[in-house]
């Protein structure tokens, strides 16, 4: 019999605590199991995370590999780019050539009717004969003539300059916007060591046959300047026998100049510096409204792509 407060036998005490032991074991159980479950998740968690650690650094190592390897441009669509810029460059610039040329002509025709007035060409002939005939003989004459004929050829000299002084024989000036070009320069380093240095100029390929006829041209400018910079950097950098080669590419004027090897950095510092100068301090292209700056770009993105490569060479 048991009492209100607990069990009254020693077998039923110990009934009990059988029946609350096998309870606790019950619980733990169901601890362990969700304990079991909870360290499952965690460890999928952690074979996802390593997945995406692993699919990250992956991921990082090859942005850094086009980091190092270059610019990051795709070299196909630089290509393109570089050449579909440079070709409308090109047909902007001739037609500023073609307007410099026209007024050149103007300005040239103007002058020529000048020294064709009779009056005009009778006072050269008077100061050349002076120039030729006299003035060698003015040490033997007296003083008085030699100052006589001083004073009538200074006087003739004012009267020659006043007709002369709308002459200008410098840069032909045109009016309109700006045009804006870019001389793009490379320099070939594929093992380390400069090897050869490229220049693609918004010039009009033909300006290396067509100067016979058509002379001194904004264009032709474009080309001479670039190669005095090139040839500024070679002196620079004690390249004496330096030989720079020509041809068209892509209907522009392609140079092309073997180089004697070393670091390229020497090279692509001394290319800028040049080609900035020499193209902004150019007083034909700053008459022309034309404001051209060097453009350094990758090697490589001077070459077409292989499918066109294959289809030009076919």
């Amino acid at each position: 019999m048991e009492g209100q407060d607990g069990p009254m036998s020693v077998s039923g005490a110990l009934q009990e605590l059988k029946t609350q032991h096998a309870r606790e074991i019950e619980r733990q159980a169901e601890e362990l199991s969700e304990v079991d479950q909870e360290l499952g998740s965690i460890r999928e968690a952690i074979t996802n995370l390593e997945k995406q650690l692993e699919t990250l650094t992956k991921f990082r190592e090859d942005l850094h590999a086009k980091q190092q390897a270059g610019d990051g441009v795709d070299e196909g669509k630089a290509y393109t780019a570089i050449f579909g810029v440079l070709s409308g460059q090109a047909q902007n610039l001739a037609a500023r050539s073609a307007e410099v040329a026209k007024a050149t002509a103007e300005r040239n025709a103007s002058q020529a009717a000048t020294l064709e007035d009779p009056e005009t060409k009778k006072l050269i002939e008077e100061f050349n004969t002076f120039k030729t005939t006299i003035e060698p003989s003015l040490a033997n004459m007296p003083e008085s003539y030699r100052a006589a004929l001083m004073g009538a050829h200074t006087a003739l000299e004012g009267r020659l300059q006043e007709r002369l002084a709308h002459l200008d024989t410098g840069p032909v000036a045109v009016e309109g916007d700006a045009v804006s070009i870019d001389v793009v320069f490379a320099i070939d380093a594929p093992e380390g060591a400069a090897e050869i240095a490229m220049l693609i100029l918004p010039v009009r390929d033909q300006v290396t046959t067509d100067w016979l006829e058509k002379g001194d041209t904004v264009e032709l400018t474009v080309a001479a300047r670039a190669l005095e910079a090139l040839y500024r950097a070679c002196h620079d950098l004690n390249y004496g026998h330096a030989q720079a080669m020509f041809g068209g590419f892509q209907g522009l004027l392609a140079v092309e100049l073997e180089l004697p090897g070393g670091e390229a950095k020497p090279w692509v510092d001394a290319l800028q510096n040049h080609l900035a100068a020499v193209l902004s301090n150019s007083p034909e292209l700053k008459a022309a409204g034309v404001l051209a700056a060097p453009a350094l770009v990758q090697a490589d993105q001077l070459f077409p792509p292989e499918d066109d490569a294959e289809e030009t060479e076919a």
